[in-house]
């Protein structure tokens, strides 16, 4: 892909490393973190401490890319486990971004140096019924549905100054060009990045879609022409379909 070559956030000549898998260190700290409907998310709330040690844990351990624990905030998911609003579920999300920010400033590195990508998971990883890797939901909702369910958390991280979106585990280019609409709605001037999960060779999570065409489509978007998609990847799916 032509088009994908070093380009904002990342700059020419730096080596990147992206953090670790956040649950797994987090429940170093907090019990109950697989089993909880929340995920790491509910940490945000009532364990921002941990949230940020994790955070200097992987830059200690030379991460330059911190992505915020947001995978799995939902307003729904925060109104049904939380009993949180709108507004109370927005100003976690923003939490989020301010506690990867502060523990950078605790060790000591440098502005811009590291980067903070806003999570953004799946429709299906928030209903906690592990449909982000099967895409059972994709079919039954529409681009624009799937737009509203994402919207107010990426403009939240947007708001609260990531310097990227890392939408992740997504099963559909489907819900991936929802994703980017919420980014042109927002302005369309933040960077992002995809990232798809595999069942098989060449095969997305959801049933008759190819990587191919993900990539095919991707193209199409109007954010792929103006340069703001600067990477495409793979994660949470095993190294013998790739």
């Amino acid at each position: 892909m032509e088009r994908l070559n070093i380009s904002a956030p990342l700059e020419m000549g730096q080596v990147y490393i992206i953090d670790g898998g956040f649950s797994t260190q987090l429940m170093k700290y907090v019990d109950g973190v697989d089993e909880d409907p929340l995920w790491t998310a509910r940490s945000v709330v009532n364990n921002p401490e941990k949230v940020e040690q994790v955070h200097m844990d992987f830059l200690k351990a030379g991460a330059r890319i911190l992505l915020t624990d947001s995978y799995q905030i939902s307003q729904h998911g925060f109104k049904e486990h939380l009993g949180l609003d709108a507004e109370s579920t927005k100003q976690s999300i923003l939490k989020t971004v301010e506690l990867a920010r502060s523990a950078m400033l605790k060790c000591g590195k440098p502005p811009g140096y590291v980067l903070v990508g806003g999570s953004v998971g799946p429709y299906g990883a928030c209903q906690h019924d592990g449909s982000e890797y099967t895409g059972a939901y994709i079919d039954s909702m529409s681009r624009d549905e799937l737009v509203a369910w994402h919207l107010p958390r990426i403009r939240a991280l947007i708001n609260g100054g990531v310097d990227f979106i890392a939408a992740e585990t997504l099963p559909s280019w489907r819900e991936a060009l929802a994703i980017l609409d919420c980014l042109v709605a927002t302005g369309g001037f933040t960077p992002v990045l995809v990232s798809f999960t595999l069942k098989s060779a060449n095969q997305l999570a959801a049933d008759g879609e190819s990587l191919q065409d993900a990539i095919k489509n991707l193209r199409k978007h109007e954010l792929f022409k103006k340069g703001r998609l600067f990477a495409v990847g793979l994660n949470c799916c095993s190294p013998s379909v790739i």
